[in-house]
C-alpha cells in the first residue's frame, strides 16, 4: 500500500514538473548564412518576446527578419540578437508590458529598430518612474545597440513622465 501512495506521489510530482510553463527568460537566435532559423521555445506567441541586443549588422525588424510563433522565436536574413520573453499570464514577478501607443508619441515607424527600442526604452521608463527612479536612461544601457540610443532613451523618457503623472 505504501509502495502504491508513494509510486503515485512520485508520478504525480513528475508530471507537475513536465508541464510548467517557462515564465521568463532570455536566448540568442542567428539566422546563419542569411537563412530562416527558428529557436525552439513553446508558445513563444503566447509570450512578450523583444530583443534585447541585436549583434548583427543586418536589421532586426520585428515581423519581418523576426518574430514569435507558436513553436518558438524565429531570424532570417542575417538578423542575430538576444531576445528576452515572458509569459504575461503565468509570471508571478511580472507587471505586464506596457507598449507605447499612438498618443504616447513614438515618432518611428512601425516595423523599424527605432520603433521597437523606443518601444522597449517606453516600457523601461514606465518600471523606473512607477519606482521612483530618476529618469536617466543610461541604467539601462545593456538593452540597446549604441545605434539606437537615443530611440530607447526618447521611449524610456515618455515612459518615465507616463508614470510620473
Amino acid at each position: 500500500m505504501k509502495i502504491n501512495f508513494i509510486l503515485a506521489l512520485v508520478m504525480a510530482v513528475a508530471a507537475s514538473m513536465h508541464s510548467e510553463k517557462v515564465e521568463a527568460g532570455a536566448m540568442e537566435c542567428s539566422s546563419l548564412k542569411a537563412g530562416f532559423i527558428r529557436c525552439s521555445l513553446p508558445h513563444a506567441d503566447k509570450m512578450n518576446v523583444r530583443i534585447i541586443r541585436q549583434y548583427s549588422k543586418a536589421p532586426c525588424n520585428r515581423d519581418y527578419t523576426w518574430g514569435a510563433d507558436s513553436d518558438g522565436i524565429w531570424v532570417d536574413k542575417g538578423c542575430r540578437a538576444s531576445f528576452a520573453y515572458v509569459d504575461n499570464y503565468s509570471s508571478n514577478n511580472y507587471g505586464g508590458y506596457h507598449s507605447a501607443r499612438n498618443g504616447d508619441g513614438n515618432p518611428f515607424k512601425s516595423g523599424t529598430n527605432e520603433f521597437e527600442y523606443y518601444q522597449d526604452g517606453y516600457h523601461e521608463g514606465l518600471g523606473d518612474g512607477h519606482n521612483n527612479q530618476s529618469m536617466y536612461c543610461g541604467r539601462h544601457e545593456e538593452m540597446y545597440d549604441r545605434r539606437f540610443e537615443s530611440a530607447f532613451c526618447q521611449g524610456y523618457e515618455a515612459g518615465w513622465k507616463k508614470a510620473r503623472l
